[in-house]
């Protein structure tokens, strides 16, 4: 069928071993955009086998190099919430309405982390619930540790006090807590999709980045003509906060590599032409 709609194949036995382990439809995604004719998925002249699973290769090695940096930033985010609110308020201070904007928003968050306590196997917090009473909910350096990173986005967002919202935000150098929930949000969105296997390079977000006003002069960027719901500025936001959280990363470099590796399908996340010039990636 591949060969009827055009795809040049000249190793079946290569071809049917990875589809023995990459479904044809998980493959799809990437013979969608190599595709003249969308209806009837017939591939563009000269297009083989190699081309698919290079842009296959290339994302997957793409989304490892993403989720280790969002892995630094999420344990950093999720240590600033708890100390910065523990020491304001109390130790419990994610399940005391009188913190929160949206009481709805509120109930929702807290059902999200009653459902996570509950089916937890954390020793931290089962011999929480030995010495204390099943209706006090484990503190939150304790608690926080088993939450998701969108549960830490929305518990942020919701905060009532912007004064505390701001302070976490500029300890990331972000100068106001909207642009930081923005980030987070879209950080989410992002880490799912790589947590799930999902396509990434190519992919149009849901949220664009907020980008920062008077920004450091090596995260300058020109943003004329670009995509704002593709990867790149994302990407740059990740290299920023890493470098924020004091994380002696290799994060720009290994995008480097990788684009030099597979040359052609930073077109695909949004860069832009003069990327290679910009200060955060020289």
């Amino acid at each position: 069928m591949l060969r009827s709609r055009g795809l040049v194949i000249q190793d079946d036995n290569k071809v049917e071993r990875w589809l023995t382990n990459v479904s044809y439809y998980r493959l799809g995604g990437y013979f969608w955009p190599l595709q003249s004719d969308k209806v009837r998925h017939i591939f563009i002249p000269g297009t083989t086998w190699e081309i698919v699973t290079d842009r296959y290769e290339f994302d997957r090695e793409l989304r490892i190099t993403v989720f280790a940096a969002i892995e630094r930033i999420e344990i950093s985010v999720r240590t600033r919430l708890i100390y910065e609110l523990s020491n304001r308020y109390h130790p419990n201070w994610f399940d005391d309405l009188s913190l929160f904007k949206n009481g709805k928003h509120f109930k929702d968050n807290l059902s999200l982390i009653d459902k996570e306590l509950s089916k937890s196997k954390e020793d931290s917090i089962l011999n929480h619930y030995k010495k204390y009473s099943s209706k006090q909910r484990p503190p939150a350096w304790k608690t926080l540790e088993i939450l998701s990173f969108g549960v830490l986005s929305k518990l942020y967002s919701n905060l009532k006090d912007a004064t505390i919202k701001n302070n976490l935000a500029r300890a990331l150098g972000i100068p106001h807590y909207t642009i930081l929930e923005s980030w987070l949000q879209s950080i989410n969105i992002i880490r799912n999709i790589c947590a799930h296997h999902g396509r990434l390079w190519d992919r149009s977000l849901k949220i664009s980045i907020v980008q920062l006003n008077n920004a450091p002069d090596w995260l300058t960027i020109s943003v004329t003509g670009l995509d704002l719901k593709k990867l790149y500025l994302s990407l740059c936001a990740l290299q920023y906060l890493l470098t924020k959280i004091g994380e002696t990363s290799s994060f720009a470099q290994r995008i480097k590599e990788l684009l030099h590796l597979y040359p052609g399908l930073e077109t695909d996340m949004g860069f832009p032409n003069h990327w290679k010039t910009e200060p955060m990636w020289l």
